[in-house]
């Protein structure tokens, strides 16, 4: 197939048929999918809270933290991932790799959304162009470990991918219901992730440049029908609308520092422009350990490659996708720079991708070759990379299914989990555990627990556990931060007859304290 000029792949007969092509990638994207699928908890936490605000809804408590003591309303995620876990939290209650099914099924569907729009999109394209585009999208790392991720990411992708697929199924043979879903598709993504909140401008001004003003009074009354309940709830709460609270800051985990001013959000968007451009998506393209002047060199062809599709997209005025590409980085790059990562990017990977390939065909059009080496070289190193890390974590889920449910962790994480049972098992139901990755407690545990304060003031932090009733504390030594060796030892050396050793693990040590009361 190397030397077939695309165009004869319609013609050509037997297995080289566009048809049995598309069919041939499809159990090729579900193999190593399936191939990829891990059993283990993401260790960031936040699949955790999802899965625990889930798990309020359930229980009719409402949208809070119930792993906190007090059980605060919470207001920073937006309840689309939460509500979308509750029917999986319901019929898998806490059993890790049923509830991981989720982002797996929604991957797969978003494959399928991917390739009837590149099929819309890229009608007058050769069907090589519309199977490279597939392939290099579902088979790169960056998908492949996001299938297996309980985050947002994943049904970010899917519910965005379906609000594009309807409204484009309108525009070609206009039906309201169309319409209406692709809407209310678009709005629950919104409620997915606040940062993918590009799409909704992206929508209204692709609309405004038809003059389609019918459409935007009805995107608009649907998004405020849903948006204004949740936003007056948050006002009330007085902690505004989550996540773009806290975009006005200079440093959203440390508050006291102050917003930013002009000066400071164009440094922010500088540097967020360059991690994007020049590391971050070339990572993603080519997730290989190279030196830092190729990823320049990569990120800036790339970048060539989809200002030019962008800029061809916009003279015909006929695609939405420019709009969405535009909204969605100015809003990336304008995030807090310690928010700046691939899971943001992740979203955007398929235009992106399908306009690279896209720019890439145009300039080299009389030289196809090329573009062949380059699709077959990325598309190989995406497989050899997807067999290495399926074999390993095929390897892990074989062993956690035997019963050696530590398989494939970090040795600290494993102490920390050990910890875990040692609470449940030996505290009483009441008790309240001050810890680093206090939703893991809480999750495992069923334990109330909180983090605690970061200050380096002895007398402040005993009187905030104190305050919020803590009973018990564990001292932990993780490898990847050492924030609880910084905060918490000057209070227990200050205090020594506070804090009372139940229980420790081998090394890396995780030490268990009852809090005594004062004498």
């Amino acid at each position: 197939m190397g030397k077939l000029p695309p165009k004869e792949l319609k013609k050509k007969k037997g297995i080289f048929k566009a048809k049995n092509l598309f069919l041939l990638s499809f159990i090729l994207i579900l193999f190593f999918l399936l191939l990829n699928f891990d059993c283990r908890y993401f260790l960031g936490g936040d699949n955790i809270r999802y899965l625990i605000l889930a798990e309020a809804l359930i229980s009719g408590q409402g949208y809070r933290d119930i792993y906190e003591p007090s059980s605060p309303p919470h207001t920073t995620y937006p309840p689309g991932f939460p509500l979308l876990l509750v029917p999986f939290l319901f019929l898998f209650n806490h059993h890790y790799p049923l509830l991981n099914t989720l982002p797996l099924i929604l991957a797969l569907l978003s494959v399928f959304l991917f390739f009837h729009l590149l099929k819309i999109e890229g009608r007058e394209k050769p069907p090589f162009f519309i199977l490279a585009s597939l392939l290099l999208v579902s088979l790169s790392p960056i998908f492949l470990e996001y299938s297996h991720t309980l985050l947002s990411e994943m049904p970010f992708l899917f519910f965005t991918l379906l609000a594009f697929y309807l409204f484009r199924r309108f525009e070609l043979k206009p039906s309201f219901l169309f319409l209406l879903f692709s809407f209310f598709s678009l709005i629950f993504s919104i409620f997915l992730r606040t940062a993918g909140i590009g799409i909704l401008p992206a929508f209204f001004f692709y609309l405004l440049s038809k003059r389609r003003y019918k459409e935007i009074l009805i995107l608009i009354g649907i998004f405020l029908i849903f948006f204004t309940p949740y936003l007056l709830r948050n006002l009330h709460l007085g902690k505004g609308s989550g996540y773009l609270e806290l975009f006005t800051y200079k440093n959203p985990y440390a508050p006291e520092e102050g917003r930013i001013g002009l000066s400071e959000y164009l440094t922010r968007f500088g540097k967020n422009f360059y991690l994007y451009n020049f590391y971050i998506f070339p990572q993603m393209l080519f997730p290989y350990s190279l030196p830092p002047f190729f990823f320049f060199l990569l990120g800036l062809l790339s970048l060539i490659l989809i200002i030019i599709t962008l800029r061809q997209k916009l003279k015909e005025k006929e695609s939405l996708y420019p709009f969405y590409l535009f909204f969605s980085l100015f809003i990336l790059y304008s995030w807090p720079e310690v928010w700046t990562g691939d899971r943001f990017l992740f979203p955007l990977f398929p235009f992106l991708i399908y306009y690279l390939l896209w720019g890439l065909e145009k300039i080299f059009r009389k030289g196809l070759s090329l573009f062949y080496l380059v699709f077959g070289i990325i598309l190989l190193g995406y497989m050899i990379k997807g067999l290495s890390q399926g074999k390993e974590n095929l390897a892990i889920n074989i062993s956690q299914l035997k019963g050696d449910r530590y398989a494939g962790y970090p040795l600290d994480w494993v102490r920390y989990f050990q910890a875990c049972e040692w609470i449940k098992g030996n505290t009483e139901k009441d008790a309240v555990i001050v810890a680093r990755k206090p939703e893991f407690i809480y999750f495992l545990t069923k334990r109330k627990s909180f983090l605690y304060q970061f200050t380096n003031d002895p007398n402040k932090l005993l009187k905030n556990l104190e305050e919020r009733g803590a009973t018990h504390v564990l001292f932990d030594q993780f490898f990847w931060t050492n924030t609880t060796i910084r905060y918490l030892t000057p209070v227990i050396n200050a205090f020594p007859n506070r804090f009372e050793v139940l229980y420790a693990t081998p090394y890396p040590q995780m030490i268990i304290y009852r809090l005594k009361k004062e004498e």
